[in-house]
């Protein structure tokens, strides 16, 4: 992979995303443990239905769900049911972090397009067969 060479963008951890199939359902057991649920957002261009969980001195967790049949969650939960499902981190630099991560031969799942669950920044989502898939948010 980077033969130990460091990314200039340094990769800054973010939230796990769990895919599930009803977030009111998956979203009980976290509020159970202490996490504060946001709201539930619609995001079209991915197909999913989404909603950010806190908790105080723990991970941010983001639960997935699909809108339909064509959400690319879907293949995910047929296969492993409810379960993590990406890493995201923040970068400076989005279009650079690419680029390096391309490098480390990482291939782009999606191209760079605003996220309406995180006030419009950028993402994008990449894998590597021994990575598993990441989300890069822009700062």
């Amino acid at each position: 992979m980077g033969k130990g060479i460091k990314m200039e963008n340094e990769l800054r951890f973010h939230h796990v995303g769990i895919a599930c199939h009803d977030i009111a359902i998956t979203r009980t057991f976290y509020v159970e443990q202490g996490y504060t649920a946001g709201d539930v957002v619609i995001d079209p261009l991915r197909d999913v239905k989404i909603c950010f969980l806190d908790k105080p001195g723990s991970l941010q967790l983001e639960l997935l769900a699909p809108l339909d049949e064509s959400s690319p969650i879907n293949r995910i939960l047929s296969s492993q049911g409810v379960t993590p499902y990406h890493i995201c981190y923040a970068v400076d630099n989005i279009d650079a972090a690419v680029l390096e991560l391309r490098q480390k031969k990482f291939v782009c799942v999606s191209k760079t397009q605003p996220a309406c669950a995180l006030d419009g920044r950028g993402v994008c989502f990449m894998y590597h067969k021994h990575v598993g898939l990441i989300e890069l948010l822009e700062s």
